[in-house]
């Protein structure tokens, strides 16, 4: 059961760091844009915000028993809503 649910872990984090790497992105473009041009970035910042604080929450509502909650994670992940 150990190793089922260190397994389990392992996906996902691995889910997890899949997951965060395209807001990152947009936070990476950010960085790069001149000043003129960041108002047009406000929608993209906007998701990624809200992408990265679903993660974190769905994250928080995992049980670590239930071996299933890899498909759990990501399917909150993936219906995410808006907070902001």
């Amino acid at each position: 059961m150990k190793v089922e649910k260190e397994a389990a872990i392992g996906r996902i984090s691995a889910q997890l760091t899949h997951d965060m790497r395209a807001p990152i992105g947009t936070f990476e473009r950010l960085l790069l844009t001149s000043d003129e041009d960041i108002p047009k970035m406000k929608p993209a910042i906007r998701e990624s915000v809200n992408r990265l604080y679903t993660m974190v929450e769905a994250l928080l509502r995992l049980d670590p028993n239930d071996l299933n909650s890899r498909f759990l994670f990501h399917s909150q992940c993936q219906n995410s809503a808006n907070f902001f």
